[in-house]
């Protein structure tokens, strides 16, 4: 089920992908964006506006979804490039669930229990 929605989703961005990589738009460079993305839905939630943030954070995965895509279709994979993404990934994970917790938004030890109890 899910490898089959990964699929769909994949093909769906797959032409935007295909576009931009013939641009010259680096994977890297769709990274650094949902980095900045990613910081600006942080600071929403922590200022306690859940749904401009969590508005950002979609927008924020799909940048994610992009870059992966733009590597593999402009054969622009690197291993630099694998590890900038991860990194950033739990950068943003980190800062997104820090300041969910700092704009009062969650409990410190309830959202722990939300992360990893499922």
């Amino acid at each position: 089920m899910l490898s089959r929605l990964k699929r769909r989703v994949e093909e769906g961005v797959a032409p935007l992908a295909l576009a931009l990589a013939r641009r010259g738009v680096t994977p890297n460079l769709l990274t650094l964006v949902g980095l900045g993305v990613g910081l600006l839905s942080a600071s929403l939630f922590a200022l306690g506006e859940p749904l401009w943030g969590g508005l950002l954070l979609l927008v924020c995965g799909f940048f994610d979804l992009l870059d992966g895509a733009v590597a593999r279709r402009g054969g622009g994979e690197t291993a630099f490039g694998g590890v900038l993404d991860s990194v950033v990934d739990r950068y943003v994970d980190f800062l997104v669930l820090l300041a969910i917790v700092w704009g009062g938004l969650a409990e410190a030890f309830g959202i722990s229990g939300l992360v990893w109890g499922g």
